[in-house]
């Protein structure tokens, strides 16, 4: 990533690959396993291999993930623990067939990384910490669950794959985890057993618990922390995620980095908050803490946020996604309340 001043610079020191060479020696790894799957380089702006391990052979994998900023978080706390989350390939080819019998085209663990939808909020790229293979992930899966308890429904969920398990954020060291891994890919493991092709369209899996769980894990991962400046049909948002806050508050850092967007308020159905919310809700790849920091209502939101940005513009940071700036509470509220009506 591009540091464009001093004060980027010293938030981006937390976002850069600690080791690019190993980095790039793990992404080649992926690509020669995968070699008819188009991994490009393009894909190094998504994917940091820095610390990542290899573990088992076979073509299920399951990836165990997190971001740079959870891990100097817990470092400057002085614990072991931190955010990571664990996720099966989206598909399997020898489970799923199509109405001829043939089975899917293989699709590696790189494919739930590919789908994350909205990238608005994406900041900075997955830290990989360990890619398993096997011939069986939902076996491996459902054993590490039993090794690992905060795998198991009471962890928390993300968005479901396609016949896969979700992904499960667990709170913990990441050596814990991996040795479990280590026993559970050492059990022999049975062949998965393909699922037969029907005539019904497509099959998915998904229930509505899946869909109640989804909506409470994000809903829960959204806290507001500014009164609605002004008033109007739109609102102007910046939220930043809790662990960027909380780090540079330990550091002694005076700024980091703030998401600024708007959104339409829908009149006499949601208030400029809730507005808000849905739509940081939309922008967050999977669950975890975020805090509002600044709200203010205005009757147009494009205009209103353009002057923002146009104001933020000299700590503007070069992320995956656009609007990020080095900022904090404070500033972000002062120049909200210059635009207030």
């Amino acid at each position: 990533m591009k540091r464009k001043n001093v004060t980027a610079e010293q938030i981006l020191t937390t976002l850069v690959h600690l080791d690019e060479t190993e980095s790039q020696s793990n992404f080649r790894r992926l690509q020669k396993k995968w070699s008819r799957w188009r991994l490009s380089e393009s894909e190094h702006q998504w994917l940091d291999m820095t610390e990542c391990r290899f573990i088992g052979e076979g073509n299920h994998e399951i990836a165990v993930f997190t971001f740079s900023r959870h891990l100097r978080l817990s470092r400057l706390m002085g614990r072991a623990e931190f955010p990571v989350w664990v996720a099966a390939g989206p598909t399997w080819s020898d489970r799923w067939h199509d109405m001829d019998g043939m089975p899917y085209r293989d699709l590696p663990i790189i494919g739930i990384f590919r789908g994350i939808g909205d990238s608005a909020g994406f900041l900075e790229p997955f830290r990989v910490l360990a890619v398993i293979g096997c011939a069986n992930a939902q076996f491996v899966y459902d054993e590490l669950a039993k090794r690992v308890p905060s795998l198991s429904d009471e962890g928390q969920a993300g968005r479901s794959t396609f016949g896969n398990p979700r992904f499960r954020q667990i709170q913990g060291p990441i050596k814990p985890l991996l040795d479990a891994v280590a026993e559970v890919t050492a059990l022999p493991c049975p062949l998965l057993r393909p699922i037969a092709p029907t005539s019904t369209g497509a099959c998915v899996s998904i229930s509505l618990d899946d869909l109640c769980c989804l909506a409470r894990s994000f809903q829960s991962c959204v806290e507001t922390v500014a009164d609605v400046l002004g008033q109007g049909k739109h609102v102007v948002y910046a939220y930043t995620f809790s662990a960027l806050e909380d780090a540079a508050s330990l550091a002694g850092d005076e700024f980091y980095p703030v998401k600024v967007g708007w959104a339409r308020v829908a009149q006499d159905v949601e208030t400029p908050s809730q507005a808000a919310t849905s739509r940081v809700l939309g922008q967050v790849v999977l669950p975890e803490p975020v805090r509002i920091i600044g709200l203010l209502a205005c009757s147009d939101g494009p205009a209103t946020e353009a002057r923002l940005h146009r104001r933020l513009k000299p700590r503007r940071i070069t992320a995956i996604a656009k609007e990020w700036f080095a900022s904090n509470r404070g500033n972000i509220h002062r120049l909200m309340k210059e635009y207030a009506a």
